[in-house]
């Protein structure tokens, strides 16, 4: 008698633990299945601004009570798609075992120093 075949690995395990980072709780099945996410690498066609788009369409649906997600949420989640977006800029393959509390706040500040630097490049002198 054949043996069983293995069972694929679940491929949201590295979603549900980057968003459990993240702080998203209950809300975070809700939020894995809103969005159709299907892998960790479906957060890699996200860029960190499209936070503040995701909470709200998030939010317009489920945004009552315990079910909101606060700007907290969104800055966190900001901070993650840095993060993916700074792996792959690295050339390194994003991995959910990786993305800790600590990984997490690095991502946020160096997200916010990319962004005013990248404002402070753009911003026009008035003579």
């Amino acid at each position: 008698m054949a043996a069983a075949a293995a069972a694929a690995p679940d491929p949201l395990i590295g979603v549900r633990s980057v968003l459990d980072t993240c702080g998203l709780g209950n809300n975070r099945n809700r939020f894995i299945t809103f969005h159709n996410i299907t892998s960790l690498d479906d957060l890699q066609i996200w860029e960190p601004e499209d936070a503040k788009t995701v909470v709200k369409m998030y939010n317009d649906r489920y945004g009552t009570g315990n079910q909101h997600l606060g700007f907290t949420i969104q800055v966190k989640i900001q901070g993650l798609l840095f993060w993916i977006k700074d792996e792959i800029r690295r050339q390194k393959t994003p991995d959910a075992a990786n993305f800790t509390a600590a990984v997490l706040t690095e991502a946020i500040n160096n997200y916010k120093l990319e962004k005013e630097a990248k404002d402070a490049d753009g911003a026009k002198v008035e003579r």
